[in-house]
């Protein structure tokens, strides 16, 4: 129910919404209730600390929207004001806003919930950290004489830097984690949005820093829970497509593949693209017969790196490398 990334939430409305039959009073279904609702306006926390001033004894831990995507950020009972960054709701997107850098990021997260929340909490912890050390630091200059007044505005800034360090959370993991792929990003810089260049040789293979940029796919059980093996045969190449390649053929087997696989179709006289379905199909039925994927599912950096040819890797009857799945 959670995707090929595990996220927690579900949505509202339509079909996924519960209804009552009128007629057998029997609920139609239902998306278990998560504690972290996506679609929570805002959470908090009251902290009342009597031995200390009431300007900065009592502090309201602040989580606008759903608090596993929010940080709670304090505000002292004693603060004149507070910042515009507090200020947001859900019929306006304004950028400017606490609630719309949360909700943002907690919406992008479904793009691929079970890698990017990982850094979401890594930067919550950090946060919060940070707001504790904050909270005692004022607490601090207050006890020393310094004016409240002046001592809490530094919540009001932590806020807004709060503000901006998620905006630059939500541009990394667009960067890290665009398009499927992962590109790594130095680790000095928690938030960073690009990475150095591949090394290529001569005729365009990735030779040094693989790692850099990879591309795992999905998850093989979900692949399996959805019908992977059942899809449709690989795109035709140069020997399907004949003259529209722009060029001769050098073989006439299909996929390089034809009279190289027993089965059925052996010493039959078929078409290109029904032996290329042929094929395809064993293949697929020897995948799912000993649990084996070709080395392209392991990711790209697997392959740049050579790892599919060790230790675990072996050759099927196309002549095809192959890795047990784990």
């Amino acid at each position: 129910a959670g995707g090929p990334w595990r996220t927690p939430d579900h949505v509202s409305g339509g079909n996924s919404t519960p209804f009552v039959n009128l007629d057998e009073q029997d609920n139609a279904g239902n998306w278990e209730r998560t504690i972290g609702l996506y679609r929570t306006s805002d959470s908090y926390i009251t902290q009342s600390r009597r031995w200390l001033p009431d300007a900065n004894g009592a502090v309201l831990w602040y989580a606008p929207y759903a608090a596993p995507y929010s940080i709670f950020t304090p505000f002292a009972a004693g603060m004149i004001s507070l910042p515009y960054a507090t200020l947001g709701t859900h019929m306006r997107l304004d950028k400017k806003t606490l609630f719309w850098a949360f909700r943002y990021l907690g919406n992008y997260c479904q793009l691929k919930y079970e890698e990017m929340i990982r850094e979401v909490v890594a930067f919550q912890e950090r946060t919060m950290e940070a707001n504790l050390e904050l909270q005692a630091y004022i607490d601090g200059l207050i006890d020393e004489g310094e004016s409240a007044e002046k001592a809490l505005e530094l919540y009001s800034t932590n806020a807004n830097n709060i503000l901006s360090e998620t905006w630059d959370l939500s541009d990394h993991l667009m960067f890290e984690f665009a398009d499927g792929q992962v590109h790594s990003t130095p680790t000095n810089r928690p938030h960073g949005t690009s990475t150095p260049p591949r090394k290529f040789s001569e005729k365009g293979v990735t030779s040094k820093d693989a790692e850099i940029v990879d591309q795992p796919g999905y998850r093989s059980e979900w692949l399996e829970a959805v019908g992977f093996l059942d899809g449709p045969p690989p795109p035709p190449d140069c020997s399907d497509l004949e003259w529209k390649c722009g060029h001769k053929p050098k073989s006439t087997s299909a996929h390089g593949l034809r009279g190289d696989v027993e089965g059925d179709s052996a010493g039959v006289d078929l078409s290109i693209s029904e032996q290329a379905l042929a094929d395809y199909q064993q293949k697929k039925q020897r995948a799912s017969e000993t649990n084996t994927a070709t080395c392209g599912a392991v990711g790209d950096v697997a392959a740049a790196v050579n790892k599919c040819s060790k230790a675990g890797t072996t050759k099927d009857r196309t002549g095809d490398s192959i890795m047990q799945v784990e």
